[in-house]
């Protein structure tokens, strides 16, 4: 199951009506969606939207509260079209600011919303950043409570999740220490827990270690849980409903980080942002990776590639293409350069790309602005066919060095060192492709097709700003985009 179409009216930024169509009635569409949104444009609206509206199928939420100050009055709603495979009958589910309208009590979108696929950096740096003035990071509460929630405890012979045998474990927490009967009962229920727990730990630091290869870091991953719940007696001597929870001791899961075959003292004061982001996501897709899979598996990731740098960024995208293929995904950056790179390593096949911007109505209020994106050579060809040649010649030149930079690192190809990597020119790029060959021993390029490449090189490399304009001029770029389209292919065979 999949969201193909998505309605937004007067909803936080969202003012008035706005709608993502990743699929029309009949057509396949898209499965994904890329977003680019600068600060301020709506895009942490855009996640809250949907986490809010999955949130309110399983609890009630009042839409207006949440309704854009400048249409308290009007009507505002989410709505979303799902379907499950093509030509199946789609279901469409409304949040409404009319009570009436809402029909999100829905079993699909209520494990949808159990499922914790919906993740911003805010929730990256909890586990870590909320510790900072500890020496240990007890994530037990972020574990049981949330990521590992809605898995079964397998040792339980009922198979409750851990969420519903811990808020069972409150309610029978011994009312006096000295009540045998009551002690018996609870310890007998934690040791379930406990042993049911462990074992998911063993299975969740299982998925971290692969997921943490990706990164290239020697970094390995346990948690700490060697004592398991207990009732904690000297607590409870008088029983209170206010401290039930301390009436359970050692609840407690410590994140042990080794580096360089070493354990590190209070991690998160020494290690950098980047490996701590990436232990994040490890912790948080690892969870995903071992959790009941709802019908509509649905990953909403804003900004969580803040804390890394470019190498390490790239091993994030290996890791949604491999191993969440079968989810689908929003994905959102307002890091346009990260937007531009996404673009050339995602499939357009199945990817919508999408751009969004602050714009301003009457008395400069701010309304976000969709502007649905295109690569470079669909650019190229739509300023064509608009008469606006040297708009077309200068994204024509970029998607031609975006190919040959692409190209170049996916196969590792070496350049000439420059001291300063910004002074390298597409022309760096082009001679060392031009020689590159398969693994059969062909070129990539072939000679014809060099020849042509080389030819229309004027056109791709120099920045057009003379003003002469003919006939002849617009035909010269018409065959250098189908020159391009010809390298793209020929370099990217499995990217049609």
């Amino acid at each position: 199951m999949r969201i193909i179409r998505l309605e937004i009216q007067n909803f936080r930024a969202f003012y008035g009506k706005h709608v993502v169509e990743l699929a029309k009635d009949g057509e396949r569409g898209k499965q994904n969606l890329l977003v680019y949104g600068e600060n301020g444009s709506g895009k942490s609206s855009l996640l809250l939207a949907i986490q809010y509206f999955l949130d309110s199928s399983n609890h009630f939420q009042d839409f207006n509260n949440y309704q854009h100050f400048k249409k308290k009055d009007d009507l505002g709603y989410i709505e979303t079209h799902l379907r499950e495979r093509l030509n199946t009958p789609k279901k469409v589910c409304k949040w409404s600011s009319i009570p009436e309208e809402t029909n999100t009590d829905d079993r699909d979108l209520n494990e949808a919303s159990q499922a914790k696929g919906i993740l911003d950096y805010k929730k990256l740096l909890e586990v870590h950043f909320v510790h900072r003035n500890e020496s240990n990071i007890n994530i037990f509460d972020l574990l049981v409570n949330n990521l590992l929630a809605k898995c079964i405890n397998d040792s339980d012979i009922y198979l409750r999740t851990f969420s519903e045998q811990w808020n069972h474990l409150l309610t029978i927490i011994p009312k006096r220490r000295n009540n045998t009967r009551q002690l018996e009962e609870f310890r007998k229920e934690a040791a379930l827990f406990n042993l049911g727990l462990r074992a998911k730990l063993n299975e969740l630091e299982g998925r971290i270690a692969s997921l943490m290869n990706y990164f290239g870091y020697q970094v390995n991953i346990s948690f700490g849980f060697e004592n398991g719940i207990d009732f904690n007696e000297d607590l409870a001597i008088k029983y209170s409903k206010d401290r039930k929870e301390n009436s359970i001791k050692d609840r407690e899961i410590f994140l042990n980080v080794e580096f360089l075959g070493e354990i590190v003292p209070s991690p998160h004061q020494f290690l950098n942002e980047a490996k701590l982001t990436a232990i994040a996501i490890a912790i948080y897709f690892g969870s995903l990776l071992i959790a009941p899979k709802p019908k509509l598996k649905l990953l909403v990731l804003d900004d969580i590639f803040i804390g890394l740098d470019m190498s390490n960024r790239l091993p994030l995208i290996d890791i949604l293409k491999e191993k969440f293929s079968d989810y689908q995904i929003f994905l959102m950056t307002y890091d346009r350069e990260w937007y531009e790179i996404l673009k050339q390593r995602l499939d357009s096949r199945t990817w919508l790309f999408q751009e969004l911007y602050r714009g301003v109505i009457e008395d400069d209020l701010e309304i976000p602005i969709w502007k649905q994106d295109k690569d470079y050579l669909e650019k190229a060809v739509d300023y064509l066919s608009n008469h606006e040649l040297k708009a077309s010649a200068v994204y024509l030149r970029n998607a031609f060095e975006v190919i040959l930079k692409q190209f170049c690192n996916d196969n590792k190809v070496k350049i000439t060192y420059k001291e300063e990597s910004k002074k390298l020119t597409s022309d760096d790029f082009w001679q060392e492709v031009r020689k590159a060959k398969k693994t059969n021993g062909t070129l990539y390029v072939n000679q014809l097709l060099a020849f042509d490449v080389e030819l229309y090189r004027n056109i791709i490399m120099n920045p057009l700003s003379h003003s002469r304009i003919t006939g002849v001029f617009r035909q010269e770029i018409v065959d250098a985009i189908a020159t391009i389209e010809k390298l793209k292919l020929a370099l990217f065979p499995n990217n049609k």
